[in-house]
């Protein structure tokens, strides 16, 4: 936990360059499957350049989990990046901080 505001510090982001298959499911189908994943924090969807990045904690969802969710959409992954995900201070974690709690 960050302790200058309490959010969840330390997750990973997920970086894939995809290519559409045979009937991909829409984008927005897509998008709802991933953010709906358990530890999934944040997806980021740059249909134009085959970009998906995603934002999750790597104690509750793994990489292969969410490959899978982008195959069995119909996409193709031709690379994947690792990284941390860019850390942001949420406003609950400062109403908390600011409560002492």
């Amino acid at each position: 936990m960050c302790k200058t505001c309490g959010c969840a510090a330390g997750t990973q982001q997920l970086r894939f360059q995809v290519s559409k298959n045979e009937q991909p499911l829409e984008i927005q189908a897509l998008y709802q499957d991933l953010i709906g994943a358990p530890g999934v924090l944040q997806v980021t969807i740059d249909e134009k350049n085959g970009q998906i990045s995603v934002d999750f904690n790597p104690q509750r969802a793994t990489q292969q989990e969410l490959e899978q969710r982008i195959t069995g959409s119909g996409y193709t992954i031709e690379s994947v990046e690792l990284t941390e995900a860019p850390h942001q201070h949420s406003i609950s974690g400062f109403i908390k901080k600011l409560l002492g709690q």
